[in-house]
């Protein structure tokens, strides 16, 4: 995930940080698809978010007041954290979506998808 703010439209920032997502998921992909599982699968799609600090002025004429987050969904990586560490540094929020109610689920049935932003 990227976080940034502006207009998308002709913003190097924005053009960068769609780039980034891009180039760290198709390394990701092909690192594990060279690793020892040998495990090939599809780049998911790139997502936003977009909003504005007051809503009201969450204009499509006039975008210089968005906020935006962008994504790729990356696969299940062990230990993420590590991953991380070793390669560059944690930042922003670590996020977490739950495939499974944890309520009727016995927790080794839990799926989780864990994102973790990095610089």
């Amino acid at each position: 995930m990227i976080d940034g703010e502006g207009d998308p439209n002709g913003s190097h920032i924005y053009s960068e940080a769609v780039e980034a997502l891009f180039a760290v998921s198709y390394t990701a992909k092909f690192m594990v698809k060279k690793g020892l599982q040998q495990i090939d699968y599809a780049v998911m799609p790139l997502e936003g978010l977009w909003w504005a600090e007051d809503m009201s002025e969450f204009l499509v004429e006039d975008k210089s007041n968005w906020k935006w987050t962008m994504m790729i969904l990356q696969p299940e990586i062990a230990r993420l954290h590590q991953f991380i560490d070793e390669r560059s540094e944690k930042t922003g929020k670590h996020h977490e979506i739950y495939l499974s109610d944890i309520r009727k689920a016995a927790p080794e049935k839990w799926k989780t998808i864990l994102r973790q932003p990095m610089i």
